[in-house]
């Protein structure tokens, strides 16, 4: 009875608060929006949420093993807010909680690359190595300035005991890294599926302009609702944070989203200039694949009848691998390193994040 209770109590909230009813009508802008853009694609195939085995076998399986884990997490927070378990924690345990939920990210390019299909490769080269490179830049960005403009234009506070950087608590530069591989794996998959299903046009561009800023606010707003649950954390207008504060944060996504696709994303178009969010070069393995295709083999050579034919079909083999290698930009984690500061930055030069670094 008791549960029945607070959920009427919940969906009366939801229908009758001022702050809802104004995001929903943002949202439902949108989405409609959205719907009657998509009446204009044009569709090219199924689609595909996530890469392929054979053009993307490292980041297909990142990702998978990214949406596990959140799941994970998502459970854990559940727990922990639902019975107030935070309540006696201290600054120890709030590092120990939030990094230990951060670790298994960082740890298993390092200690089990094989569950990302990262085996036999240079870490640097390994996929989910430069996933989490990329994440742990950009969130640091993020906390370290974007937090300030929380405090000082939403008057947002933490009351939490804990070590700071910057005037915010460590720990949250922990939890911004689980959370962003999350938020960012479901962004790819929504991403993807656009650019894979539909074809490559003016229409798609705009399409996906306005399917990033959906995905932003509601992403922004999501995680405001949902903190809001923790009492360590509060706004002194929470209107303002919910409907305004939603929009600016949901700045950093607009940035954000599209630029982490980019990363060893294969191309969804040919000819490979047709995309808009993924750079296409053909890599030096590629190059050398190719020329090896186009080299008959010794044995094959004037041998004709199946020596020959194997030769064909090995070839277009090779050629089939070398397009498909040729089809996206490989990222060296120096690439990856320069493209999360960039966007971590561009973020902050939008907002004017200057007037908000004289506080400290």
């Amino acid at each position: 009875m008791a549960s029945l209770t607070l959920l009427m109590e919940v969906v009366q909230f939801a229908a009758t608060d001022a702050s809802l009813q104004q995001i929903y009508a943002v949202i439902g802008a949108l989405c409609l929006l959205l719907v009657s853009l998509s009446v204009f694609l044009r569709r090219k195939g199924p689609g595909t949420w996530l890469p392929s085995k054979e053009a993307a076998p490292a980041k297909r399986a990142c990702e998978i093993w990214f949406l596990g884990y959140g799941v994970f997490w998502i459970a854990c927070f559940a727990v922990i807010i639902a019975l107030r378990l935070y309540d006696d924690w201290g600054r120890e345990a709030y590092a120990v909680v939030l990094g230990g939920l951060m670790s298994p990210l960082i740890l298993q390019p390092l200690l089990l690359p094989s569950l990302t299909c990262d085996q036999g490769k240079a870490l640097m080269e390994r996929y989910s190595f430069k996933a989490n490179l990329w994440m742990l830049i950009f969130g640091f960005i993020g906390n370290y300035w974007y937090t300030h403009y929380f405090y000082n234009v939403l008057k947002a506070t933490y009351t939490m005991q804990s070590w700071d950087l910057n005037g915010v608590p460590i720990p949250m530069f922990f939890a911004t890294h689980f959370y962003f591989c999350f938020y960012h794996t479901l962004s790819n998959m929504a991403l993807r599926k656009t650019a894979t299903r539909y074809e490559a046009d003016r229409v798609r561009w705009w399409f996906t302009v306005v399917l990033i800023c959906v995905m932003s606010y509601i992403t922004a707003f999501m995680e405001a609702l949902t903190i809001s649950g923790y009492s360590c954390y509060k706004f002194a207008d929470r209107h303002m944070a919910w409907v305004y504060g939603s929009a600016f944060y949901g700045i950093y996504f607009l940035v954000s989203y599209p630029m982490y696709l980019r990363l060893d994303e294969p191309s969804a178009d040919t000819p490979a200039s047709s995309s808009p969010f993924c750079l296409h070069t053909h890599t030096a393995d590629a190059r050398s694949k190719s020329r090896r295709a186009s080299s008959p083999r010794r044995e094959g050579e004037g041998g004709g009848g199946s020596g020959g034919k194997a030769t064909a079909s090995q070839s277009q083999e090779s050629s089939s691998a070398a397009t498909r290698a040729s089809s996206y930009k490989h990222f060296s984690a120096f690439d990856t390193i320069v493209e999360s500061l960039a966007s971590g930055m561009a973020v902050l030069l939008m907002l004017g994040t200057n007037n908000l670094v004289r506080y400290y």
